[in-house]
């Protein structure tokens, strides 16, 4: 049995994933400018949208899938941590080591380097914080309180403060929404049966309007919070978690739209197309790959030069997802290659 919201809502998910980083260098934050570029404000505003709710997303369709698939082959949690392993951490570390070579500069072989490697370099950073989240919720997804423990987790999402040594705090933040698919995942069949059994022109009006309002309005407010400075502890730390608490509400509704939309499509469209399907067999490789052809084609080839600063990220989106996807396909080819990818 498959999944078939969740074999759509991984493209839909991947188009926010390309638009995120290919305009990530309109939104003077983590990418440098390419030479020659100039500043737009409408791209800003497309890697923020797009960036949104996307890391949360793809947090919640893993506990989602988590939870299917524990309730019909249960495991030990010495299976899940060989599995999990095997599928997060050795690609984060492969590729992180890649990562480094190809486009970091050196540093000298030490302590940190190694503790970068294992915690993942660039956006590999999410795989081993992603094997946390598993580990964890291996021991409470039987829960017989699942609304009391979420809400819990609401709060320590929120408001919690942790060293970030092996992705901590960002577990602390993203186990929210992993456990958010465990518990929506518990209720799947009512919650399909109830929207395929309404009046789906209204509650998509509803829902996208909710969307895009949540948008414009907590969004820009977060941008604005995150600005400003404070000069206390307690200050940055209640500044800090109200950024947070703003950024988890509009996550949620977009959790929650993107959710309703996938669930539409399967509704609509309950035989998946080999296209769709093939997609989310090599999505993982996509994942990995996409970031560093991205990054060559910004910072180590003419491109930025050649199409300018308007053409320049749609080109780059155009090369970048079917390279990405044909390196993942030559990948798995191999016997490695398909134990990893």
């Amino acid at each position: 049995m498959r999944l078939n919201e969740i074999d759509y809502l991984r493209p839909l998910l991947f188009i926010q994933l390309f638009f995120t980083h290919a305009f990530t260098i309109y939104t003077a934050t983590s990418w440098t400018v390419p030479a020659g570029i100039e500043s737009v404000e409408a791209y800003n505003w497309i890697a923020r949208v797009s960036y949104s709710c996307m890391l949360e997303l793809f947090t919640f369709i893993s506990g989602y899938v988590f939870f299917f698939v524990y309730t019909r082959k249960k495991t030990n949690f010495r299976e899940l941590v060989i599995s999990k392993f095997k599928r997060l951490m050795i690609p984060s570390i492969l590729f992180s080591i890649l990562y480094y070579l190809l486009l970091m500069e050196h540093m000298d072989f030490n302590l940190n380097l190694i503790n970068e490697i294992i915690c993942g370099v660039g956006h590999l950073w999410y795989l081993p914080m992603l094997f946390g989240c598993f580990l964890i919720a291996y021991f409470i997804i039987d829960s017989k309180k699942p609304y009391i423990l979420l809400f819990v987790l609401f709060f320590v999402s929120a408001f919690s403060r942790c060293p970030n040594i092996f992705r901590i705090s960002q577990i602390a933040y993203y186990f929210f929404f992993f456990f958010l698919g465990v518990v929506v995942s518990r209720n799947r069949v009512f919650i399909i049966d109830y929207i395929n059994t309404r009046k789906k022109a209204f509650l998509t009006i509803v829902c996208f309007c909710v969307f895009v309002l949540s948008l414009a309005v907590l969004l820009p407010l977060n941008i604005h919070l995150k600005s400003l400075t404070t000069d206390t502890w307690m200050k940055d730390y209640l500044l800090s978690a109200l950024t947070r608490l703003i950024n988890i509400i509009y996550s949620s509704i977009g959790i929650g739209f993107w959710y309703y939309i996938s669930i539409c499509l399967a509704h609509k469209l309950p035989q998946v197309s080999s296209i769709i399907s093939q997609f989310n067999v090599l999505s993982m490789g996509v994942y990995v790959f996409h970031q560093f052809i991205l990054m060559f084609l910004y910072y180590h080839t003419s491109l930025p030069r050649l199409c300018g600063s308007y053409l320049l990220p749609w080109i780059a989106i155009i090369i970048a997802l079917p390279v990405s996807i044909l390196f993942t396909y030559v990948f798995r080819l191999t016997k490695t290659g398909k134990t990893i990818l």
